[in-house]
């Protein structure tokens, strides 16, 4: 994003016209950094979980510094959302996280390309939250 800013930038500082016309020479900036914090909404990068580990009866989840577990028993859902061509699975919680109401992912590398993998797994990590009997709430295990 920088090096976009610099190259639509650059003309106008080399020859002044940045300090002698700011408003219009900024207007190829001003449209870069819409059409970046555009495609960061759309792409919803900045919120995705860096891991997410299946451990046989909960999911660990991680962004950031923030590490928690989500029972299969607080999943209330699980879909793959497409955009660009990058998969992603989304999983909807019955209860609010430390992370929010919905967990988003991007599949291991392997499964990048392939939808009909990616919707396998989400369609068995449905069922096995589907399946999984409705715990106590315990405040360690969100």
């Amino acid at each position: 994003m920088a090096a976009l800013l610099i190259f639509a930038a650059s003309p106008f500082l080399l020859d002044g016209r940045l300090w002698r016309e700011p408003a219009s020479s900024l207007v190829g900036v001003d449209l870069l950094v819409v059409l970046f914090t555009l495609l960061l909404w759309r792409t919803r990068f900045p919120w995705l979980c860096d891991q997410v580990i299946d451990a046989e009866r909960h999911l660990v989840v991680g962004r950031g510094a923030t590490l928690l577990i989500v029972l299969f028993s607080n999943i209330a859902s699980v879909e793959v959302v497409s955009f660009s061509g990058v998969h992603r699975v989304v999983v909807r919680l019955h209860e609010a996280t430390p992370l929010g109401r919905r967990i988003e992912f991007l599949p291991q590398a392997s499964l990048w390309s392939n939808l009909s993998a990616v919707q396998r797994m989400a369609a068995a990590l449905a069922n096995r939250a589907s399946q999984s009997p409705n715990v106590g709430n315990d405040p360690r295990r969100i």
